[in-house]
């Protein structure tokens, strides 16, 4: 069987019993590698015994396969290295406990965890480990015993206190291992521990902020209620159940309180919490709530979806906001603008027009507009040349710039067979400023067949009649303007009035947040009012030839991030604005007010008509010859059929709805780049956003 010896072996095989037999020391057994005839690798022990024969020393050899305990502890060896490999490099500390709870294994994890070095941490015994406490180190001993006896694994949660005092906390995982022949003798336990730290603390402060949140919500004068995905009822603040009249309870857990709403409204109440939860995207929606003794209040609901740690939408909030009194004001309003529309468009034998600076309609009606071939619904934000015919304009258009120079003028003007007499006069504002013009048409064809004598005693009387008439007429006029101009006005004026109301009714309830809040409400509606004047000031002080320029050399750059910080914090903007200015060569003159103007309307328009967590982009881009500004956002665009008209003073988008604002912020950018020789490019899409691109030439060419 020698030849069957791997070469290697088979030397050291007969050199050993060569050895044996002069009589040398050398081991009685030793281990070597064979090849069986079909190329099988074995191992055989083999055991060297000396006897006498015939009168010779002779060798006995008796080789046992040990081939399945070779590869057994081979494998064994394998495992334990790839078991090292894979503690060594782990970010659990691991350690081995004997059935004595004495420690044979640590990871190097683990001993950065103890602080200690290897040697210490392997001698410390269990029982005296500085930085937990008794009961938790009981806790960690009763764990390995019940795994020894149990030869069950056991997870269980530990806390420490480290070197600076910090408190860890490990979830470890206690795993019986058991001899390869037996398994239910259990050799050690490994314990590994998982640093679980920040998850503990992130939920303990998730369970602060729920706290915080639940304060703030208690302590609103505003509705809020809580729904999870399933639209179940989970939260209610007090105010809620004050208004409702119900108790918590009936409030979370009966439909009682769906019973004081339309079907409809809860319907559509529905879909949108659904759509808030499926989108997770905030809503809005308005809804009556009936009490039991028929008062009906109004609430703007707002639907803040809240997100889980892995982006899913896990509730809703809604917080609702009694409008009841301002819908009762724009009903009275809208009343209001309907009379004044019926009393203009019944106007006998004529027609009436208001109009702008640009002579821009923007009240026009008279039954005799049908006659000339217009119809008043219709011809709103026209110009006079568009509507009337063109023998009649060309005869009243000195007298329509005359009264926007501060003349009243009459003159007539024919039409066909037909005669008329068309009247102008000048509408001044409380500083007797000329802010727009007043055109009256009348049909005076029958008049003028009359005869000179009927004529002139019917001119008298016409004269008469036509004085009082237009004296009445005048304060008709103004009376019209103000109610058009108050329909802008009401609503900061009632948000003025409803926070101040709040601070008088619920001082002594409301924190000093709560009544800063309020005071800001106040002042930001002062500063809308503020502006909208300072708007329509302007246009009409530009043209009435009367705006005077301040230019001087500017900073481009410098200007752009100065107006993006003030519009960020004068409009409380939640949207990311992405701010890229390119490097501006040379130096532009310029009105620094009139630049600061564009800049703040352009981003203003972008954060009012986008999400609240939306993006708006800022890039400003010079070039030898010109330098362009382009806001983008991701808003609510602007329809196909408003965009020919969006640059028109008081014009606003048909998709505009609540949002406040009277139309004049576009014309008031237009408005700055005529007077520089400019032009304005708008790029909008249907709740995608709107991009528009301001460029003016440099340098900067001399106001128009």
């Amino acid at each position: 069987t020698d030849a069957l010896v791997l070469p290697e072996d088979r030397a050291r095989m007969i050199e050993s019993r060569q050895r044996r037999l002069a009589g040398e020391a050398v081991p009685d057994h030793y281990t070597v590698r064979a090849r069986r005839k079909d190329g099988t690798l074995i191992w055989l022990e083999l055991y060297l015994t000396l006897f006498e024969y015939q009168g010779k020393t002779a060798i006995e050899v008796v080789s046992i396969d040990v081939t399945e305990q070779m590869r057994a502890e081979g494998a064994l060896r394998q495992r334990e290295q790839e078991f090292r490999a894979l503690a060594e490099n782990s970010p659990d500390a691991i350690v081995r406990y004997a059935p004595d709870l004495r420690r044979t294994y640590a990871n190097p994890a683990a001993i950065r965890m103890s602080g200690q070095t290897y040697d210490d941490f392997m001698a410390t015994e269990i029982s005296s480990i500085d930085h937990v406490d008794i009961p938790t180190l009981k806790a960690f001993v009763d764990a390995l015993n019940y795994v020894l006896i149990t030869r069950k694994p056991l997870t269980r949660n530990f806390d420490a206190v480290v070197a600076g005092g910090r408190a860890y906390h490990y979830e470890t995982l206690f795993v019986p291992e058991f001899a390869d022949d037996d398994d239910e003798t259990v050799m050690s336990v490994l314990a590994i521990a998982h640093d679980i730290t920040e998850l503990v603390e992130a939920i303990q402060a998730l369970r602060e902020r729920e706290t915080a949140y639940r304060t703030l919500a208690d302590n609103l004068p505003d509705m809020i209620v809580r729904y999870n995905a399933d639209l179940k009822r989970t939260y209610v603040n007090p105010i809620t159940l004050e208004i409702t009249g119900f108790t918590e309870a009936e409030f979370l857990n009966t439909d009682r309180p769906e019973q004081h709403f339309t079907p409809g409204d809860i319907r559509g109440y529905r879909q949108t919490l659904r759509r808030a939860i499926d989108t997770g995207t905030q809503q809005t929606f308005e809804i009556t709530h009936t009490a039991d003794d028929g008062t009906a209040i109004v609430l703007d609901a707002k639907i803040v979806p809240e997100f889980a740690s892995n982006g899913t939408v896990q509730s809703v909030v809604v917080i609702g906001r009694d409008i009841t009194e301002r819908k009762r004001a724009e009903a009275a309003l809208q009343y209001s603008e309907n009379l004044h529309r019926i009393l203009v468009d019944n106007f006998p034998d004529g027609a009436v027009a208001l109009y702008d600076q640009a002579l821009r309609c923007t009240l026009v009606g008279g039954r005799e507009l049908e006659r000339l071939g217009a119809f008043p619904h219709d011809l709103d934000s026209w110009e006079l040349r568009q509507i009337f015919p063109p023998q009649i304009y060309a005869a009243s258009a000195p007298l329509l710039e005359g009264a926007l120079r501060g003349e009243t003028g009459q003159a007539e003007a024919a039409f066909g067979d037909l005669t008329y007499l068309v009247q102008t006069l000048p509408i001044r504002n409380g500083t007797r400023q000329v802010v727009a013009g007043l055109m009256v048409m009348q049909n005076i064809t029958a008049r003028k067949q009359l005869t000179q004598q009927q004529l002139q005693s019917r001119l008298d009387e016409e004269r008469l009649r036509l004085s009082v008439q237009t004296e009445r007429d005048l304060s008709d006029l103004k009376t019209r303007m103000m109610l058009r101009l108050s329909h802008e006005f009401r609503t900061p004026l009632a948000t003025i009035g409803l926070a101040a109301e709040m601070i008088e009714r619920y001082n002594e309830r409301m924190s000093a947040e709560q009544r800063h809040e309020r005071y800001q409400q106040i002042h930001s509606q002062i500063a809308a009012l503020t502006r909208m004047l300072d708007d329509m000031n302007f246009l009409v002080r530009f043209q009435g030839g009367q705006l005077s320029l301040d230019a001087t050399v500017i900073d481009l750059g410098a200007l752009c991030r100065q107006v993006i910080r003030q519009v960020r914090a004068a409009t409380a903007a939640t949207q990311t604005i992405r701010c890229v200015i390119a490097e501006v060569t040379g130096t532009v003159e310029a009105d620094p007010h009139l630049l600061t103007q564009l800049i703040t309307h352009l981003l203003t328009n972008a954060i009012t008509y986008s999400a609240a967590l939306g993006v708006i982009d800022v890039l400003l881009e010079t070039t030898a010859e010109c330098f362009t500004l382009t806001i983008r956002d991701e808003g609510i665009g602007i329809p196909p059929e408003d965009q020919l008209h969006i640059f028109t003073p008081f014009y606003r988008g048909s998709n505009i709805r609540e949002v406040a604002g009277v139309g004049m912020g576009l014309s008031v950018v237009r408005t700055i780049v005529d007077i520089y020789r400019g032009t304005i490019h708008l790029d909008s899409t249907i709740d995608h956003g709107t991009t528009i691109a301001v460029w003016l030439p440099l340098p900067v060419a001399a106001p128009v």
